[in-house]
C-alpha cells in the first residue's frame, strides 16, 4: 500500500476532477457518490495519518489538490451522510465484500475524526447532513421521498423554522 499511496491518489484527484468537469458542463444536474473534496481531507490524510503516504508526498498531493480544485466550479451542495462507526461497521460486516473485509472499527474511528474535522471549516457550499442510522430506502420506501425533498429544498434556498407555541 505504501509503495503507491501517492500514485494512487494522484489517479483519484485526475479521475474526480475530469468526471467533474463533465458532470458540470451538462445541463441538468448531476450527482456523485463521492467528493473529490473527500479524497484530500478525509483518505489522503488518513493514508498520511497511518504513514502509508510520507510528509513529502502528502503536500506534493495537496498542494496539486488545492490547483486542482481552485480550477472547479463550486458544487451547489454536499450532502453528508452520517451514520455512527458501529452502525457502519455492520453494514460492511453484512455486505461480506472481500475488499472490504480488511475495514477495521478503529479506521472507520480515525476517518469519522477526520470528517468531523473536515466538516467544520468545509465552507465551499450548502451541506446537507443526512443522518443514516435508520435509513432505509428498501423497506421504507417513503425515506427517498423525505430525502429528495430536503434536496430540493436545500438547492432552492428554502427552510423552515418553526417555534413551538407556549403553553
Amino acid at each position: 500500500m505504501r509503495s503507491w499511496s501517492f500514485h494512487l491518489q494522484i489517479f483519484f484527484l485526475g479521475h474526480r476532477a475530469e468526471q467533474y468537469r463533465a458532470l458540470a458542463k451538462l445541463p441538468q444536474s448531476a450527482i456523485l457518490d463521492r467528493s473529490i473534496y473527500e479524497d484530500a481531507h478525509i483518505f489522503a490524510r488518513a493514508l498520511h495519518h497511518l504513514g502509508n503516504l510520507n510528509e513529502r508526498d502528502y503536500l506534493a498531493y495537496r498542494k496539486l489538490f488545492d490547483l486542482v480544485v481552485a480550477g472547479l466550479p463550486a458544487p451547489d451542495l454536499l450532502v453528508y451522510l452520517k451514520a455512527p462507526v458501529r452502525v457502519i461497521y455492520q453494514r460492511i460486516l453484512q455486505r461480506a465484500r472481500p475488499i472490504e473485509s480488511s475495514i477495521t472499527m478503529e479506521y472507520l474511528s480515525l476517518l469519522e475524526r477526520f470528517y468531523f474535522d473536515w466538516m467544520k471549516s468545509f465552507d465551499v457550499c450548502p451541506v446537507l447532513t443526512i443522518r443514516t442510522d435508520d435509513l432505509d430506502f428498501v423497506h421504507k420506501p417513503g425515506h427517498l421521498d423525505v430525502v429528495v425533498q430536503r434536496i430540493q429544498e436545500k438547492l432552492a434556498g428554502h427552510e423552515e423554522v418553526i417555534f413551538e407555541t407556549d403553553r
